[in-house]
């Protein structure tokens, strides 16, 4: 996808919506920007992963592929029992000010369990 695409932002719009059932209930937000491969407007996989991975923000199996226009980050797991699951992680909660923090696991939602199943589930709001 990445190769073909370079990421970049979908034509329209397309929402999803988390699949696990919290109290708080699904949430619902949308792909804004799929972080491309090479530099783009200072945006890139290489320079998120630096920010979120190495600075120990996202737990270390998740790779930052994008984000939502809250710029809460969408993420795919690399390792263990969900490799290939996408998440969506709230970074609203995040305190950057507090050193060798990570982002607390109640914001991190799974959307789906593959990439593909992420793409296939999008979808366009109504208008």
């Amino acid at each position: 996808f990445l190769l073909v695409n370079n990421g970049g932002k979908t034509n329209k719009r397309r929402k999803f919506k988390t699949s696990d059932e919290t109290k708080e209930g699904n949430i619902i937000s949308s792909i804004m920007l799929f972080f491309p491969l090479i530099d783009n407007d200072g945006v890139d996989l290489e320079k998120k992963y630096q920010q979120y991975n190495l600075g120990k923000i996202i737990p270390k199996n998740f790779f930052p592929i994008g984000e939502d226009p809250r710029s809460n980050l969408i993420c795919m797991s690399l390792d263990g029992s969900d490799k290939g699951s996408i998440y969506h992680c709230e970074m609203d909660y995040f305190d950057y000010l507090k050193e060798g923090c990570e982002l607390e696991k109640q914001h991190i939602r799974l959307i789906a369990t593959s990439f593909s199943k992420f793409l296939n589930s999008l979808y366009e709001p109504h208008s």
